[in-house]
């Protein structure tokens, strides 16, 4: 009575070799068919033990296993861009640009003043000075008088 068996080793589906011994397949070094990457746009492939990943490149999101989109963080307001700065999308990332009338590199904006604020003032807006308490004018330039103006907690 013969009583020999006989099986045959196989690798596990993303790996290669003779049964005995597998390696993995670097299925990112190429593309397509039955041992490479499916992974399209706006994705770099990742190798790993018996597979791969796509992995979204910086300032996109995934659209599905294998693609993904680019991320307008102007339009989701995700951006870091001044108050006073315009933000213009660009392929995976955007840029800032101070609008007329301020300087800076658009995530910081500072206004640019034609005119001198005086006795403290500050400048908030092209051609606009916040004063401090106690003056008034475009430029801060008048001591407010409290007393004519009825500004004042005097008793009679």
């Amino acid at each position: 009575l013969n009583l020999e068996t006989t099986y045959a080793c196989h690798c596990n589906a993303g790996f290669s070799g003779d049964g005995h011994t597998c390696f993995d397949i670097d299925e990112c070094q190429s593309q397509g068919g039955l041992e490479g990457h499916h992974c399209h746009s706006n994705t770099r492939c990742v190798n790993t033990p018996g597979g791969y990943e796509c992995e979204c490149l910086p300032g996109h999101r995934r659209l599905d296993r294998f693609n993904c989109v680019e991320i307008d963080e102007c339009s989701t307001g995700t951006h870091q861009c001044n108050p006073h700065a315009t933000c213009r999308n660009t392929q995976g990332s955007y840029h800032c640009l101070c609008q007329d009338g301020y300087t800076g590199d658009g995530y910081k904006c500072t206004p640019i003043c034609s005119q001198t604020c005086l006795n403290g003032g500050e400048c908030v807006r092209p051609g606009e000075c916040q004063c401090r308490k106690g003056y008034v004018g475009n430029s801060c330039e008048s001591d407010l008088d409290e007393c004519t103006a009825g500004l004042h907690n005097c008793q009679p």
